[in-house]
């Protein structure tokens, strides 16, 4: 699953552990969370079109160590056939049957970026912490309206080959990072789509050579760039030479 998917483009809702009412909480299904996914993709206008797609459970996340009474799932994870994106749903009533979603990829256990593994943890421990304790089904309380704006960065950039190409350090490629990953996007988004008319031409100017002030690693200095190489990059992950270059250009400095 690519990272930066996951980081610029995945929508989430807040999960509701909400209590005080006289409705029971009941544990869910794997077969009542796939309903619950197939039913929330065919209503959700962004992911209607891969409406009656096969749904695959990728994983399941258990509960809390604490919690060893209850057995059932926490959350489940089902991925849409051909790419089409995933749905994360509840393992129990009491909270919100969809937490999370996203239009395009797939998501799995095994590949997973660690922001988005704490972020799913927490939500597994708060449902089966809720459950261990007897808490009831959750309030549902309907949300405002509010204006659907279209995604304008359409890239789908990771963090590791080829994006780190040039940044090796002590002979080992290092992660580009999240915060330049998201801002060589951005930069990428303008430099082809411009602005009235006028394409984003932005280079750099010359970096120094450094010392972190943490680890004492020296850092070599980077020369001009008078303008990135745009039209090399592509939305999708490079497969040429040039292509390659250009994007990993863009994430070193």
């Amino acid at each position: 699953m690519n990272k930066t998917t996951i980081l610029t483009k995945l929508m989430l809702f807040a999960v509701m552990l909400l209590w005080g009412t006289n409705m029971a909480a009941n544990p869910i299904t794997a077969e009542q969370a796939k309903k619950n996914a197939a039913q929330f993709i065919s209503s959700n206008k962004r992911m209607a079109s891969k409406s009656g797609r096969q749904l695959q459970l990728a994983f399941t996340l258990k509960q809390d160590k604490s919690a060893s009474n209850v057995q059932t799932p926490a959350i489940y994870a089902y991925n849409i056939a051909n790419d089409g994106g995933f749905v994360i749903v509840s393992g129990d009533d009491m909270a919100k049957p969809v937490l999370g979603y996203a239009s395009q990829g797939s998501v799995s256990d095994d590949n997973m970026p660690d922001n988005m593994r704490f972020w799913l943890d927490r939500y597994a421990n708060q449902i089966a912490w809720a459950q261990a304790n007897g808490y009831q089904r959750a309030q549902v309380v309907a949300a405002s309206g509010r204006k659907d704006v279209p995604y304008m960065v359409k890239t789908t950039w990771d963090q590791d080959d080829p994006y780190w190409n040039q940044c090796k350090f002590n002979n080992t490629y290092c992660y580009t990072g999240c915060v330049a990953t998201a801002m060589a996007q951005i930069m990428y988004y303008w430099g082809v789509t411009g602005r009235n008319g006028e394409k984003f031409q932005h280079g750099c100017n010359a970096l120094p050579k450094y010392t972190t002030a943490t680890k004492g690693y020296s850092v070599s200095a980077l020369s001009t760039v008078i303008s990135f190489d745009w039209a090399n990059m592509t939305a999708g992950k490079p497969s040429t030479t040039d292509a390659k270059a250009a994007v990993a250009q863009l994430m070193r400095y």
